[in-house]
């Protein structure tokens, strides 16, 4: 216990590291959260039915609806993303901490 105290570096890695398997483990333990898509059957309907809509609208000379497409927030790919963010913190971590801690890596029992 007493070498991971004196190294700092390593524990914030393992820490980080923690956390990010700990988030990891509960999304694939109680996953998914947001509903199953649509069938494919149904998107290419949507699709179709919208493409239509516009070509009558732009033959009767109107101006055809913007559809802007849902930007909606998927918690199945929330955790994954934090995950992919927590990596690179923890090897960023003994980079930047490597000229400004100063502490002995040598074990002296």
């Amino acid at each position: 216990m007493v070498i991971i105290l004196q190294n700092k570096r390593s524990l914030s890695g393992m820490l980080f590291g923690v956390i990010a398997l700990t988030i990891t483990l509960f999304h694939f333990t109680f996953g998914p959260f947001d509903p199953p898509q649509h069938p494919l059957e149904s998107v290419v309907a949507e699709h179709v039915s919208a493409v239509k809509q516009g070509i009558m609208a732009g033959l009767k000379g109107e101006v055809p609806a913007d559809i802007g497409e849902k930007n909606t927030i998927n918690s199945d790919k929330l955790p994954a993303k934090r995950s992919r963010g927590l990596a690179p913190v923890t090897q960023a971590i003994p980079a930047f901490c490597q000229n400004f801690c100063f502490f002995s890596s040598t074990f002296t029992p």
